[in-house]
């Protein structure tokens, strides 16, 4: 019997990855999150799983998108829950997996509860991570009407997205080079080249043969908004990110096979205002915007709410850009904003 916890942040491609595992009959669980227009075959996490992170976050007076100030302390009762999570698991299934961007924060917890779990970590560059978490974020402030508190922290902190992506994967390599014959890390850029990370999955878990499935499982939606560069208000978070990011890749299973590494330094922007990265927030509630057709009492009281953020895309210097994409150019001119 053994285990297989894939880790990873969010937006970060371990759904795709573990919905290839469940392709190739290892399941993550009997109660998965259904998908959304974010993650369209699936998000493959397992709601107790979510459910319990969460109960854990809240007691410490935290939640996902809460940075971490010192690790977190489970009390007795949580760790019996993992567990007996992880005994159930095993006794219905022989080889199974789990998955939850949360358990970054919880990876030394689950090991410690078992020795036959093994980790795969997955990881994606910082670029494309925060600038897919950021545009979730605000497109949920938008649908929400405003109300969706956690979402709206990212708009009132235009880093905060890459400080969890440091956070997070600085967790996952420490834990990997702490525990080296136990996981193995994988960029999901490598896995979108097609690199055989089955294979080294099989060898994790000493030889049982694991094969690649015939069906494909990236969500081509989730991986086609592509940006080439990330604005950083906090100069002192873009060497954290490079470093972590080349980390990660010296112990990378397809760089250790020859896969050529990512260099992003070029990528990464001081933004000293934070003006820049305020209007790429406001750049996707713009583009939710676009999608309402007919006003009313609530979508008014949503425009006034994000009045002050969108005002700043029709600016010089950002005017620039916007005004000569059609789409945001006439929701400016619908909310006088021009």
């Amino acid at each position: 019997m053994a285990g297989l916890i894939v880790a990873g942040f969010h937006r970060s491609g371990t759904s795709s990855v573990t919905q290839a595992l469940a392709k190739c009959g290892i399941q993550a669980g009997d109660e998965l999150m259904d998908g959304n227009e974010f993650n369209q075959h699936g998000h493959f996490e397992d709601w107790p799983v979510v459910r319990f992170h969460d109960s854990v976050l809240e007691r410490c007076g935290l939640d996902w998108a809460t940075p971490l100030e010192a690790p977190i302390e489970l009390t007795d009762q949580e760790a019996g829950w993992i567990e007996a999570y992880i005994r159930e698991r095993e006794a219905k299934e022989d080889l199974w997996a789990l998955k939850d961007p949360r358990i970054c924060r919880f990876v030394e917890h689950w090991r410690s509860s078992a020795d036959n779990v093994r980790f795969l970590i997955v990881y994606r560059n910082p670029i494309e991570s925060v600038h897919s978490l950021n545009r979730r974020e605000n497109i949920n402030i938008v649908r929400s009407l405003g109300k969706d508190r956690r979402a709206q922290y990212f708009l009132d902190k235009p880093d905060l997205a890459l400080r969890l992506w440091i956070e997070h994967n600085a967790a996952l390599l420490k834990f990997a080079r702490v525990h080296a014959r136990e996981c193995i890390v994988i960029g999901h850029h490598h896995y979108l080249a097609g690199f055989d990370v089955f294979s080294a999955i099989s060898d994790l878990l000493g030889g049982r043969r694991i094969s690649a499935p015939e069906a494909g499982t990236i969500d081509e939606r989730a991986i086609s908004k592509k940006h080439p560069h990330l604005y950083v208000n906090d100069a002192d978070l873009i060497p954290d990110a490079l470093d972590i990011w080349r980390s990660l890749q010296q112990i990378d299973v397809a760089c250790a096979e020859g896969a050529l590494g990512m260099d992003i330094s070029s990528s990464l922007h001081h933004d000293p205002t934070g003006e820049i990265s305020s209007a790429f927030l406001a750049s996707y509630q713009v583009s939710e915007l676009h999608k309402i057709t007919e006003l009313n009492e609530e979508n008014a009281k949503l425009i006034k709410d994000t009045k002050s953020i969108i005002k700043k895309i029709s600016e010089f210097p950002f005017s620039i850009y916007f005004k000569n994409k059609d789409k945001y150019a006439k929701v400016m001119q619908r909310y006088d904003l021009e």
